[in-house]
Order: structure tokens, then sequence, then C-alpha cells
């Protein structure tokens, strides 16, 4: 498994479980360091978390439990100044290498952040018995189901642009192993939500939500995970996994435009030394967004190399650094832009907002409806779709 599936798997823990053991994340973290030191920059937005490959899945009470919020689909509005006086903000640490940088709460305070509005619904359900999903319907996310002791793949739920949930048809679709038989990520969801790409140990089985029909595209065995989408048409899968590897690029009907290219990704690290975790998000206006891991010594708080996500905004960056509070390892991860410039990220479970540059923060939406101690989840979004 590469740094960045289990980056992606240990994405998001749920919301309402149990934390994991640090020393099982701490322990499957440096392993997959070892095995495969890599920093492809896969197209990742996962949202619910499971550690898959021997270690835990962390997973939330079904949504039918008196406690638990129901899932509904018109937001709420945004909450006034007064409301929010004394809600939870990320704190100004100074300056990182002249960028600013703003701190997150820990993650105990991620419940209590106000609401803001926008075309989500607040609660997403995961339940199994949805209705399928139709022909034309367009998504805003894909989530993949597992069993928690087996890893077996349970379903796969979208979340379409009407706010309704629907289970996606994929009877023939396999969870995605690598060559040591590790498990990992099966699906890549296109920017515009038009096409999800399930990864397969020889092959990306395409799925057009507009027709509901399906295009394999042959891969060299195990490739199919470090696939990325260039844009919402084009599709690149490397020829081997490494940072240096050059591949081929296809077209949404499969045909190769190109091989042996090595695509242009654009980077906004601060520094060389800083770790790219995720491709770079665009936003309306030119603005862009990446998750790194920071070399460090970030100011104003800890630890002293967080992990950060980068905003670049008329050619200003800023930063919100992600303390290690009750979030594990690669714990967020860029969805999109809600506007030009508010950016929408992933963590426990949730979808949180951030005003880049400034303390404010927001929550959008959060997972229901996983059977505690049966099931977990991780998903993508359509990053070009969230602001519609």
């Amino acid at each position: 498994m590469t740094e960045n599936r289990l980056r992606m798997l240990l994405d998001d823990l749920a919301a309402d479980g149990p934390p994991p053991d640090e020393r099982q994340v701490d322990t499957a973290w440096r392993t997959a360091r070892r095995t495969r030191a890599t920093q492809m920059a896969v197209a990742v937005s996962a949202v619910t978390a499971s550690i898959v490959a021997g270690t835990v899945l962390v997973n939330q009470p079904r949504a039918s439990q008196p406690d638990e919020p129901q899932p509904v689909k018109s937001p709420t509005s945004v909450t006034t100044p007064s409301e929010t006086a004394d809600a939870p903000r990320a704190l100004d640490g100074g300056e990182y290498l002249g960028v600013p940088v703003w701190w997150m709460p820990d993650a105990n305070q991620d419940a209590s952040l106000p609401w803001r509005e926008s075309a989500l619904p607040q609660q997403i359900n995961l339940a199994a018995g949805h209705e399928t999903l139709q022909a034309g319907e367009a998504v805003r996310a894909v989530f993949q189901v597992m069993h928690v002791e087996t890893g077996e793949l349970m379903r796969f739920v979208a979340v379409t642009t009407d706010g309704e949930f629907r289970e996606v048809p994929t009877g023939q679709i396999e969870l995605n192993r690598d060559e040591a038989g590790n498990s990992g990520g099966t699906l890549l969801l296109a920017p515009d939500g038009r096409h999800v790409a399930f990864l397969q140990p020889q092959s990306i089985e395409l799925y057009a939500t507009a027709s509901t029909e399906w295009t394999t595209i042959p891969t060299a065995d195990w490739m199919s995970e470090g696939a990325r989408w260039l844009d919402a048409e084009t599709l690149w899968v490397p020829q081997r996994l490494d940072a240096n590897a050059t591949g081929t690029t296809y077209r949404l009907d499969g045909t190769p435009i190109s091989r042996g290219v090595d695509p242009e990704v654009r980077d906004i690290a601060i520094t060389p030394q800083d770790s790219v975790g995720q491709r770079v998000v665009e936003g309306p206006g030119g603005s862009a967004a990446q998750y790194f891991f920071a070399a460090g010594p970030v100011p104003g708080g800890s630890p002293a190399n967080p992990e950060l996500i980068v905003t670049w905004i008329d050619g200003d960056r800023s930063a919100l650094a992600l303390s290690q509070n009750g979030r594990g390892k690669g714990c967020c991860q860029v969805a999109g832009w809600l506007d030009d410039q508010t950016l929408a990220f992933t963590t426990n479970g949730r979808l949180l907002a951030w005003e880049a540059g400034t303390g404010t923060l927001h929550r959008i939406a959060e997972t229901t409806g996983l059977e505690r101690g049966v099931e977990g989840a991780w998903g993508q979004w359509a990053s070009d779709a969230l602001a519609d």
C-alpha cells in the first residue's frame, strides 16, 4: 500500500466513533512509509475513515438510534455573529516562513462549530436500503462502506446534487488490493461528479452517472492504485508507483491519449522540504488549496511539524495547522471550494469549512448511518461541484 493510500484510509475518523489505538496507527504509518516511499499526488478527498489493512476501522452508530440526528436534506441558514460569539475558532499562530498560520482547535470542539449553509445535506446517511442511482443523477460525493472485521465491500452510497442518497450498482466491483494483499481505496470521483473510477487490481472500471454505462480501462497489475483525475475528462495511470513515474492519459471512453506522460502538477508548498500530501484543488478566480506535511518548525502550536492545509488566493498564501489532539496522521483532506474565500475540508467524519486567512470555521456536513462495530467507510467529494 502506498503512503498516499494509507493516508487516505487514515484520513477521517468517524465523528461519533471511539478513538483509534494510536500505537496501531503509528505502526501502520511507519510500515507503509518503509514499504514504499512515494509522494504521488493522488486525487483524494476522503471523508469518513477506515484503517483497513490489518489495523483498525472506526465507524459510527446507525442513524436510527434515538440519540443520533436523523438525515435532513435542507441546509440550515448561516448562523449570525451573535450566535457564534463563543464558537471555537482557529488561533493565530504567527508565521511559517512568511506565511500566516492559524491553528485548528482540538477535534473535540468540531461538534460545537456553527453550521454554514451549503448545497449539501447536513447529515449524510450511509445506511443500507437507499434506492439505486438512476441515469442522469449527478453526484457530489461517493462513499465506500466496508465490513470492519473482514474488509468486505458492503455498498457504495452516493450523495446526489439534489441532496438524495443513492446506492451505486457495483456488483462486479471487488475491493482493491496491492501486490502484498493490503486493501486500499477503490474509488476516485471525477471533479465534476459525473464519473466514478473504481480501481481494480488489473483495470479501472469507469462508471458514467449520466448513462449508468461502464467502460473498462485495462492497467498493469496494481497500477490503478496510483491513478488520478487530471480534470473532469482525463484520467492518468502511472507505469510504476513512485514519485517520478510517467504514465498514460485516457479519455472517458477508455481511449489512450498519450503514453509516457509526466503530467504537470501544480504545487503551492511553502518550502521544498514540505511533503506533498494531496494534489492542488483549484477554486474560483485562480484560488488553490493543497494538503501538506510541514517540515517545520511551525510556531504557535503543537507539534512543531504539523500537517497543513495551505491556500493560495490572489497570490497570497495562508495555512491552517492541524493539531493532533483527536486527529490521526493524515487526518484531513481538501474537498473543494464553497466560494473564492471559503475552503471545505474533511476531518473525523465531518466536512468543515475554513474562511482562508481567518479564524472562522463552520460545519457543513457529517456522516451518519453506519452500524457501530460492523461498518466503516471513507469517501470522495466532487471538488468542482461543492459550490453549486
